[in-house]
């Protein structure tokens, strides 16, 4: 067996030989870099997965894409066209290692392999070296026309759409992130203080060691997801779960720790009197408590610099006949302008929507129909809060955003991930594609940057998992997924969708989609004097060891506390 650096350092044209036939240390093909088909055993294989190099590639022959045909026999033409693995490096780990660290791999870019079945050798340099990167010219590309592969049939596709689409190599373009990074300098992600206290579900509460045990305690926590990160820079706070004597003494302490303190999230939950409801409810009496619970939240963000007052309320009913639907509506409208009246000029009331629970038959603002309603016959500076874990399966949730966006009224989201109800797991964990899709939005619809008032928050409970590794979890997948959203060629989209190309613009949001800017985010987070690994630095830094030796006795926060 010939070790990866003899075959890097012969360059020549037989190197083919040694790459195809011999059993070597190359890492599989990324997903989405293989942009052929491959014929193994006379069937056409999946372009889209992932090969093992040593044993996938081989003897089989690469079609022709553009003239496919499964049952032909092994042709002559060249074994892998031009562009499939083109400048991507991989160790035998098959994790991407970009930059001459010293982990960069022994084998270098595969350009074109020319050896056919008759043994021609083709060009010079079919195989680059370690040091060298060659393109085929055009004159070469040419003459090679059944070497045509999907990288270059989508660029015409592209060119034929937007006319100023340029051939070259649309992958390296997209995961080069230098382009977007003042775009990421602009993200900020809220976090909720409420996440590292315990929680679990209506059959347990889990306890943990080193949860905080006050609020001054959990923005400590906090502080230490955006040290790890630069993504978090405010915590958002939850009457009465964080009621201290001493508000301005905390936002001094939230400031020692490099934060500020942000949105205050009401609590009309949790109270007996509320079993029915609380600003719907048909006594004035529990209405007005209700209402005064949100006057002491104002107060509260006069103190704490605040600008949003967050509601999500439980309210509703579990059978049918209960209660005056319409007439609850006219309640909480009525209590809700108060509360607005209420609120500074430089403040906005957000109303939260969900679809269900705790109340099963209906839910006073189960929808952002309902919750755009209220919020519109208010005023101005009263805004929709959408949830990402609040609505129903299959709900088209980036067409709200979009609707909401269009509408002047989207203000926050509180972000996070679902399987089947309000499960509050970490955001992107169950379906990435669609946090993805939802910050595509966001991006084209002006819901994201410095001049957006659009605010990013997380609203989810670690139940099994640790708290600060789920937090610092939580903000790289929405920043992972904000790179990608800003790496759509929009220009290029725009065109394709006038053209009606309905292929290549699918083509454009998926190429996006799979591209991997995990590298490319590593070495961002290095030039703003971040870890490069945030979970890693987090986990060798000894806090979470630190906290839980330190923090014995007490009561330990969380739901109800």
């Amino acid at each position: 067996m010939q070790s990866r650096a003899h075959i890097a350092q012969r360059g020549d044209e037989h190197a083919a030989h040694a790459l195809f036939f011999e059993e070597v240390e190359v890492g599989g093909f990324a997903f989405g870099s293989l942009v052929t088909v491959a014929q193994q055993h006379r069937e056409p294989a999946f372009g889209g997965g992932v090969l093992g190099a040593a044993r996938d590639v081989g003897e089989e022959g690469v079609a022709c894409v553009e003239h496919h045909e499964p049952h032909r026999t092994r042709s002559t033409r060249a074994q892998l066209a031009g562009g499939i693995v083109a400048h991507v490096a991989e160790l035998a780990d098959r994790v991407v290692h970009p930059g001459d660290d010293g982990r960069g791999d022994a084998i270098g870019a595969v350009e074109h392999v020319g050896d056919r079945s008759d043994g021609h050798p083709g060009a010079d340099g079919d195989v680059a070296d370690g040091d060298r990167h060659r393109s085929p010219s055009r004159t070469d590309a040419r003459s090679r026309s059944a070497d045509i592969d999907l990288t270059a049939v989508r660029a015409a596709s592209y060119c034929s759409a937007n006319e100023s689409f340029q051939r070259g190599d649309r992958r390296a373009v997209m995961t080069d992130l230098t382009r977007i990074a003042s775009r990421l300098d602009e993200q900020a992600i809220e976090l909720p203080s409420w996440a590292f206290g315990n929680s679990g579900t209506r059959f347990k509460v889990f306890s943990q060691p080193g949860v905080p045990r006050d609020p001054f305690e959990k923005i400590a926590d906090a502080a230490q997801v955006h040290a790890h990160t630069g993504l978090a820079p405010s915590v958002a706070l939850h009457i009465p779960w964080d009621r201290v004597d001493d508000y301005a003494r905390l936002r001094a302490h939230a400031r020692e720790h490099g934060v500020e303190l942000g949105t205050i999230n009401s609590n009309t939950f949790q109270d007996d009197d509320y079993k029915l409801g609380s600003l719907a409810h048909s006594d004035a009496r529990i209405r007005q408590k209700a209402i005064d619970h949100h006057y002491e939240c104002i107060d509260i963000m006069g103190e704490t610099g605040s600008r949003d007052l967050k509601i999500w309320l439980a309210d509703g009913t579990n059978y049918p006949g209960q209660d005056d639907l319409r007439g609850r509506q006219d309640r909480l409208a009525d209590s809700l302008q108060k509360i607005y009246e209420r609120i500074g000029p430089e403040q906005r009331l957000v109303l939260e929507y969900k679809f269900f629970e705790p109340a099963f038959y209906h839910t006073d603002v189960p929808d952002w129909g309902t919750a755009y309603a209220q919020v519109a016959e208010l005023g101005e500076r009263a805004m929709v809060c959408l949830d990402t874990g609040h609505h129903a399966p299959g709900t088209n949730i980036e067409f709200i955003v979009m609707q909401l966006l269009r509408l002047g009224k989207l203000g926050s989201f509180d972000f996070n991930s679902r399987f089947y109800a309000d499960d509050d797991l970490i955001v992107g964990a169950a379906d990435p594609f669609q946090l993805f899709r939802i910050l595509v939005e966001v991006v084209r619809g002006g819901g994201y940057g410095a001049d957006s008032d659009v605010a990013f928050m997380l609203d989810q409970c670690h139940n099994i998992e640790d708290k600060i590794p789920g937090q610092i979890r939580s903000v790289l997948n929405v920043q992972e997924m904000t790179a990608r959203a800003l790496l759509v060629d929009q220009a290029a989209l725009d065109a394709a969708q006038r053209a009606g190309d309905v292929l290549t613009a699918n083509g454009i949001l998926m190429d996006a989609f799979y591209t991997d800017v995990r590298p490319g985010l590593a070495a961002y987070r290095a030039s703003r004097g971040l870890p490069t690994d945030p979970m890693a630095a987090y986990a060798a830094s000894g806090y979470g060891v630190e906290i839980a030796a330190s923090r014995v006795g007490g009561a330990q926060a969380g739901w109800g506390a």
